[in-house]
């Protein structure tokens, strides 16, 4: 047993449910009053009202089901988009004593049925789980059997196809709740959301007349801004005079390896502890470049996007852009990691005009024209129609035959199998099926269908307004690094949020 857990305070009489849940977070974390936005969602959620909220980066959205999950009997379960989060999440709450835990595949046998025995023995209080676990039918009905408090789903933006990060199984989550208790209210959060997408959240999560908080998504205490480099100009003096004092950390992103190397070194140059962070480093590098940055080690961590997971440091004191992000869902989110202490913290976008040029360059890489996808869906049905006993169709097969159809690389191809992937209409072969293992060596090499022909219908027929709802993503990006002091009106009008 954990020890906060045996000494969360009960409701008193006449107790109202915030006054017992601010209670219960003084205890939890030692903060003696709730922000003014987790209040008013906690308001309707503790009254069993289904909820959504839109809450900014560092806002402090998880104590919005933490809380709760604490406030009596019952079992909350929270879906999370990335296992590593979820880890770090179950990791920081057992710290402070919350009996919390997760159920996903990076876990042995025997910590699935230690987390199994938990539950049943009533004694976790908030679980964590990925959308693909809650798609286990049999694991849905044993939930079923459990005493349930709530259902809350973070980074709820997935569940939209208008969203930044679309995910296929979030879209499915209304349907898996069918099948567990309708009595339970429903949370869903994220920190952007455009009209569209709250739409979506609250269609496709089957939200009950749901109270709908939504708050800007830029902190008051965070000061941004945009400034144009032009071409023959130093623009890494231009970004040292916008860094504040040696004693304060920051993260510079940009959206290359070699600038996130080249910019790193050129600081070094300059006298700034830096460090470069990237896919390209090992797992090892970049392990101990996180640790030296929350360790106050290094001043400054040049990125790409990679650098977000794990990243619990309250005191960044500026997140620099330097190239135009892709969106300004993805900037929102990364400049939320600054200033989570409350304390003033800047945030300065570097672009070049070029920039939203390479962005519209990559969008038509990233949305092929919509007859090569379903040429690329037919031959694999057709490869699958030759050999129907294998259930599965080889990746080099599939090379062979679409070259045969339209002299294409590899890489093209490989795009369009990402695509069916990420849009749930095939799947790579998964590690334990034995015999597909044994043929291909690899099992990435297999590719199995999961969708019928009227599933490409419909996925066809709203291709090309996703495809322009990303390019309307790109001129966003564009107008607010051009709007000089009016992009924080241009991020309020674009996320429809309070001005």
């Amino acid at each position: 047993m954990i020890s906060y857990y045996q000494h969360i305070p009960p409701s008193r009489a006449n107790d109202s449910p915030i006054c017992h849940a601010t209670r219960v977070m003084t205890t939890i974390y030692g903060y003696q009053a709730l922000r003014p936005h987790q209040e008013a969602v906690l308001k309707p959620f503790l009254q069993g009202r289904d909820t959504l909220a839109i809450i900014p980066t560092g806002g402090g959205k998880s104590l919005c089901y933490i809380v709760p999950a604490m406030m009596g009997e019952g079992l909350g379960v929270v879906i999370s988009p990335l296992i590593s989060l979820i880890r770090d999440q179950v990791i920081k709450l057992r710290s402070f004593g919350v009996p919390a835990a997760s159920m996903d595949s990076m876990q042995t046998y025997a910590e699935k049925n230690q987390v199994i025995r938990g539950l049943q023995q009533s004694w976790i209080k908030i679980l964590f789980i990925s959308p693909e676990r809650l798609a286990n039918k049999d694991f849905r009905s044993f939930l079923g059997t459990r005493k349930m408090r709530f259902l809350a789903v973070d980074e709820a933006h997935c569940v939209s196809e208008w969203g930044s990060d679309f995910r296929p199984e979030y879209r499915k989550l209304g349907l898996y709740f069918a099948d567990l208790p309708q009595d339970i209210p429903r949370l869903a959060l994220t920190a952007t959301a455009t009209t569209k997408v709250r739409h979506d959240i609250s269609h496709n999560l089957k939200l009950r007349e749901p109270a709908e908080i939504i708050r800007t998504p830029i902190r008051d205490n965070l000061e941004i801004e945009a400034k144009q480099l032009k071409a023959n100009t130093d623009h890494i003096q231009q970004i040292l005079a916008k860094l504040p004092s040696s004693t304060n950390q920051g993260i510079i992103y940009t959206f290359s390896r070699k600038n996130s190397t080249l910019i790193a070194r050129l600081l070094q140059q300059k006298g700034v502890s830096s460090a470069s962070y990237h896919a390209g480093l090992s797992a090892k590098e970049r392990e101990h470049t996180l640790h030296r940055f929350l360790t106050s080690d290094v001043a400054v961590v040049v990125a790409t996007n990679a650098f977000g997971l794990g990243i619990d440091k309250k005191d960044i004191r500026f997140v620099h852009h330097y190239g135009l992000p892709p969106t300004l869902e993805s900037y929102i989110q990364q400049i939320g990691r600054a200033g989570r202490d409350g304390m003033k913290s800047r945030c300065c976008l570097f672009f070049q005009k070029r920039d939203a040029d390479t962005h519209r360059y990559l969008w038509e890489q990233n949305y092929p024209k919509p007859q090569r996808i379903k040429r690329a869906y037919e031959i694999l049905r057709y490869l699958h129609d030759q050999h129907p006993e294998k259930s599965y169709v080889l990746y080099q097969d599939f090379i062979l035959e679409y070259q045969g159809y339209n002299e294409a690389s590899e890489k093209d191809m490989a795009r369009l199998i990402a695509i069916l992937l990420k849009e749930d209409l095939i799947e790579q072969v998964t590690r334990g099926d034995h015999r597909v293992r044994q043929e291909t060596q690899k099992t990435a090499e297999a590719i199995r269908l999961k969708a019928n022909e009227q599933d490409m219908v419909n996925f066809l027929h709203h291709y090309h307004d996703r495809k322009q709802e990303a390019a309307k993503k790109i001129d966003a990006m564009e107008t607010y690094a051009i709007s000089g002091d009016k992009g924080d009106q241009v991020i309020r009008r674009y996320f429809d949020s309070p001005i």
